[in-house]
């Protein structure tokens, strides 16, 4: 059986046809996650300014791991029951370094398997998502 769980105080993810998580027995699938759009329509970490376009990697990557922590909330579990993240990245050799700092210090000693693949683009313009398996904390979800 699974459960597809869209959490209503975040962006509406079925305007791109799926949900932020599906639950099927005691696995997560959290849908990837980019950085939240802001009310303007614009992401979270990316300004245009006058010299052009400027993005946060940091500022992007707390939009998605507060996003990620709402979302497992309501699936029953949290990020130290987190297994496995994919992280797609643009331009693997000017962001990775930060990249991988920032995320050491949001998951500290609960350090789940990864893969890091760099990518061309995304439909949005980010520069990164992150795609992330779990299991199920307590029976009784949100």
């Amino acid at each position: 059986m699974l459960e597809r769980i869209v959490v209503t105080s975040l962006p509406d993810p079925m305007l791109s046809n799926h949900p932020h998580c599906v639950v099927t027995g005691d696995l997560v699938f959290v849908s990837g996650l980019v950085s939240e759009r802001r009310s303007d329509g614009s992401r979270v970490g990316v300004e245009d300014r006058q010299e052009g376009r400027v993005h946060d990697l940091e500022a992007q990557m707390s939009s998605i791991f507060q996003q990620l922590d709402v979302i497992l909330e309501a699936a029953g579990s949290n990020k130290a029951h987190i297994a496995d993240v994919q992280v797609f990245l643009l331009r693997m050799a000017d962001n990775f370094t930060l990249m991988n700092e920032i995320y050491g210090a949001y998951f500290g000693a609960t350090v789940p398997a990864r893969t890091t693949i760099e990518v061309v683009r995304f439909p949005s313009d980010v520069l990164i998502e992150l795609k992330v398996v779990a299991s199920v904390e307590k029976r009784t979800r949100v």
